[in-house]
């Protein structure tokens, strides 16, 4: 994969995501496969390709169903400056709010977040 191809995968990857019938054994392993691609890709650009890192970050300005995804990924497996984590985590305790599955999910993974980051408590707005 070459770097000027990585972005464009992840956000391929990423539409995968969106059409997942969760009742559908088949529809949920190709949206786990493409959720393990898009990480893969997240941790190649903070591996090799930390040029690419300003056009990632800028994905938090996507739509919600891209820039929520593109947050966990920012604070799960990449490293950035304060003033983009509080961007991401923003992001996902907004999303945490919300009465659904998903906003769910994301209150769960910020509480155990912030349990074992307490310092980024700060970075919330």
């Amino acid at each position: 994969m070459t770097d000027n191809n990585l972005i464009k995968d992840y956000l391929l990857s990423l539409a995968v995501t969106q059409t997942t019938d969760y009742q559908i054994k088949s529809s949920v392993a190709k949206h786990n496969r493409a959720m393990n691609k898009c990480r893969k890709i997240a941790t190649e650009i903070q591996t090799n390709y930390p040029e690419l890192k300003e056009s990632f970050a800028d994905l938090l300005n996507k739509e919600p169903e891209i820039s929520l995804l593109v947050a966990h990924h920012i604070i799960e497996v990449m490293q950035y400056p304060d003033n983009i984590k509080s961007k991401a985590l923003s992001i996902i305790k907004e999303k945490s709010k919300e009465e659904s599955t998903v906003g769910l999910g994301n209150k769960m993974w910020l509480k155990d977040y912030l349990q074992a980051h307490p310092k980024d408590k700060k970075l919330i707005r």
